[in-house]
């Protein structure tokens, strides 16, 4: 399978309970004149080929966005692994050879946060590379594995 011109789809992993803030999607609250999820999607729609919204349940609840909604692959609320799945498989049916996945109530991520984790994948020619970051003043790292790039292989 080869890569597509670009190489890169994106996926926005919306399909959490969001149990600590009383239910609904985080990403649909409101941030200033926008909503969170608008926020990201301005921010890495330029980094991919392609961009898409995994959720879990009622699509709906995201009709304004125009992008491709892709459902869990796998039925109940099993976390960021199943929104992960999915969108492995979204990438695998459009001949992608990776997929990049950032959560959907993040806003504030950098310009280049896709591209710098890209660059990792093909400098060192790995097969996943998600991001992580060190505890301050400890040796303790903080793996955050919803946001990565994952070859669809």
């Amino acid at each position: 399978m080869g890569e597509v011109s670009g190489g890169l789809i994106g996926v926005l992993l919306a399909g959490g309970l969001s149990r600590r803030m009383g239910g609904g999607d985080k990403g649909l609250l409101d941030l200033g004149e926008k909503t969170i999820i608008e926020r990201v999607i301005k921010k890495i729609l330029p980094q991919v080929s392609s961009l898409a919204i995994n959720i879990n349940g009622d699509s709906s609840r995201f009709p304004d966005y125009e992008l491709p909604i892709i459902s869990d692959s796998m039925k109940g609320f099993l976390g960021p692994l199943s929104g992960i799945l999915a969108g492995m498989d979204w990438a695998f049916k459009n001949k992608y050879k990776y997929v990049a996945t950032v959560a959907a109530d993040t806003p504030f991520l950098p310009d280049d946060f896709i591209h710098r984790l890209y660059s990792i994948v093909k400098d060192q020619k790995l097969n996943i590379v998600i991001a992580a970051s060190r505890i301050l003043n400890t040796e303790d790292i903080f793996r955050h594995p919803t946001f990565g790039i994952w070859e669809v292989d």
